[in-house]
């Protein structure tokens, strides 16, 4: 039994569990009958999908998931409507379908847009095009269908930021695009940080952070509170090693550290 602050939830059965960033602390998990429960500063009941095979959240405690059917739903709290499907409508307690996402294979939500990974390597986009962070190379309004990431064609992973996406193609190399913190802007996905190969590139609240080729850990972007982990002060658009890490095989970022 795990107690909330509304009632307490039985779970049973559970297939799958993970984080859902936002404001509270929450945990979401899925039972083998594919309900959703959302346990921490509300345990309650979000809803029935099939099984979910990727999942991720934002700041704005925004949630998509993907399922076995390779289906992308989201709910939650989402002050402009942005990151929902549905329009200009804060809060969506239950899972509602993303439209025109039919083979995803990752997830990546920001602040104010959302993103997915498909199988043929293309990704797309949806929410606030404002500076550009859906990289469509258009100026699209944030309720507009999710819409192809212009140039992407052999994308192996992908992250977001608040107004900044990244994805890496199979030889490893970062291409990005949208508004990188207050230090640079791509309006259409280019080549970056062109002299690395990147194993793993992770995006945290305003900063970047990845496992070069030689496993190593750089970070770029905003360093306040020292979040690059670099040992000195100051913002970098350019990726800087992590003091004290090397062969590193895993990372993981949240709001202000690594």
């Amino acid at each position: 039994l795990r107690p909330g602050q509304f009632y307490t939830l039985e779970l049973r059965d559970i297939r799958k569990i993970w984080n859902g960033v936002g404001t509270h602390v929450t945990l979401y998990a899925q039972n083998q009958a594919g309900t959703i429960f959302e346990i921490g500063y509300r345990s309650q009941v979000i809803g029935t999908i099939d099984p979910v095979i990727d999942a991720a959240g934002s700041l704005m405690t925004t949630t998509c998931a993907i399922t076995n059917k390779r289906r992308m739903w989201c709910w939650g709290y989402d002050e402009y409507g942005y990151n929902l499907p549905v329009g200009d409508v804060p809060i969506e307690a239950v899972p509602v379908r993303v439209k025109g996402i039919q083979t995803a294979q990752q997830v990546a939500v920001g602040n104010a847009h959302s993103c997915a990974l498909l199988f043929d390597g293309s990704a797309r986009c949806w929410g606030s095009d404002q500076g550009g962070q859906r990289g469509s190379g258009a100026d699209l309004q944030f309720n507009a269908p999710p819409s192809p990431v212009y140039g992407i064609e052999d994308a192996a992973s992908i992250t977001v930021l608040n107004r900044y996406g990244c994805v890496l193609n199979g030889a490893g190399r970062a291409i990005c695009w949208g508004p990188f913190t207050q230090l640079e802007s791509t309006d259409s996905p280019t080549l970056r940080f062109a002299e690395y190969s990147w194993l793993e590139l992770q995006a945290g609240g305003g900063y970047l952070c990845g496992i070069a080729a030689n496993q190593s850990i750089q970070c770029m972007g905003s360093n306040n509170a020292g979040t690059l982990g670099i040992g000195s002060a100051g913002h970098s658009a350019q990726p800087q090693p992590v003091i004290g890490l090397s062969r590193s095989q895993s990372l993981s970022t949240g709001p202000y550290h690594a």
